[in-house]
């Protein structure tokens, strides 16, 4: 996993500067379900996937991020981390809209006395919008809204490959993917169609534990389960991970919970408080 401390310093640094101390939803579209057996052969399900499970995590990996290639879409990751007793040490909360322009929209919360640094100290929100040459932010913490433009300071912190690949996921979309399937066998469970479209529902645990991306601070990661949906053109539309890791202070539960929406059909305006910034 990327480091925190690099991400938090690198989201630090675009941060800088900010001033202007001001006070300061989620839509799916519907879905036709229709349950259908899973086929019992050998059959190619989605590249990399038959009725046995993944066979080939870089095949499907490949496909998912050649399916998102150059369209839009709208990426969501949770990622928690919490004590036996439900208390949330860690949260990070991930939402990106990026149209086929590569203009995007990223509200990225952080929480918990141990979450991520990225915008300062939690909990903190921003909301980072640009359209490529333009890029502005509205940070929230402390009760109250900083609103500011910047220009990624190394040409990389701030722009969309960075959101998708810094701080939602482990990568690049198809890096991601194939890590996953890389760490976890998976079998099928179910087809269903979906507006004339096959997915399949596989469920999973750990073959390689050691490649599990595992947060700052925790180790031995152990005991992990996966449930995700795939698309018969290789869209892992989205899948949840849980395992359990140390802290310092003891074991703790971790999930990230990552899916895509909206892909072809996902559009980025420009936000209203964009006329705050300075």
């Amino acid at each position: 996993m990327r480091s925190v401390v690099a991400v938090a310093c690198a989201v630090l640094l675009v941060l800088a500067g900010c001033s202007g101390f001001v006070g300061s939803g989620d839509s799916t579209p519907s879905e036709t379900f229709t349950p259908a057996p899973v086929p019992a052969d050998r059959a190619t399900l989605a590249p990399g996937l038959d009725a046995d499970g993944v066979t080939a995590p870089r095949r499907l990996g490949n496909a998912h991020g050649r399916v998102l290639d150059e369209r839009s879409y709208r990426l969501v990751a949770n990622h928690t981390v919490r004590y036996p007793n439900g208390t949330a040490r860690s949260v990070l909360r991930v939402d990106i809209r990026l149209d086929a322009e590569r203009r995007y929209l990223t509200t990225v919360r952080a929480g918990g006395h141990a979450g991520p640094g990225l915008l300062g100290q939690p909990p903190a929100r921003g909301t980072f919008w640009s359209n490529g040459s333009v890029y502005a932010v509205a940070l929230t913490r402390d009760n109250g809204t900083t609103y500011n433009r910047f220009q990624p300071p190394d040409g990389y912190a701030g722009t969309w490959p960075y959101w998708i690949r810094g701080v939602a996921l482990e990568g690049a979309p198809g890096e991601d993917t194939t890590r996953l399937f890389a760490a976890i066998d998976v079998t099928v469970v179910e087809r269903t169609t979906v507006n004339g479209t096959a997915r399949y529902i596989l469920r999973g645990r750990e073959a390689q534990p050691g490649e599990l991306p595992v947060p700052g601070g925790l180790t031995d990661p152990r005991n992990a389960t996966v449930r995700a949906v795939v698309r018969d053109d290789g869209l892992v539309e989205r899948y949840r991970v849980r395992y359990t890791a140390n802290a310092s202070t003891g074991p703790v539960t971790v999930v990230r919970a990552v899916r895509y929406e909206g892909v072809g059909a996902t559009t980025v305006e420009r936000p209203s408080w964009f006329a705050s910034t300075q």
